[in-house]
């Protein structure tokens, strides 16, 4: 085990450091709901958003993965569990950003469903080859 113990032993830790986070930050403290990228090959993100909008005293909303084995092996799509009768912000958690691609997902899926602005916040971050080649794409476009 690391440092914190268990998995959820860390979860909650984090989820708690998250909430102070969002209660403490002005346009996090207006969002309304909370929801996370869900994994695909565990739930660590998807606990971590479910016990932040707990110590938030904010709603939950789940976000579920739906693959395309044809064309893909990882998700190729996200889809919300319900439909989000108001406009209002929605904080968007995910436990490790890479190269934001499943951010992106999570957004549409969000946005599909009817969320107004979604902030998304990471608690860590795996920066690889992928991540650097779109940092650079992107600081090229902005040339």
């Amino acid at each position: 085990m690391g440092e914190h113990g268990s998995p959820d032993e860390a979860a909650e830790l984090l989820a708690e450091r998250l909430a102070t986070l969002i209660r403490r930050h002005p346009m996090l403290a207006r969002a309304k709901l909370v929801s996370a990228v869900p994994g695909t090959s565990h739930s660590f993100s998807s606990e971590l958003g479910r016990r932040t909008a707990e110590f938030s005293d904010m709603d939950f909303v789940g976000l579920h993965v739906k693959l395309d084995p044809i064309h893909s092996p990882t998700a190729s799509k996200f889809l919300c569990t319900r439909r989000i009768t108001h406009s209002g912000s929605v904080v968007l958690i995910d436990d490790v950003l890479r190269t934001g691609g499943a951010i992106d997902l999570a957004i549409d899926a969000l946005s599909e469903a009817g969320a107004g602005e979604i902030i998304p916040i990471c608690a860590t971050c795996s920066v690889g080859p992928s991540a650097r080649s779109c940092r650079g794409d992107r600081q090229a476009k902005d040339s």
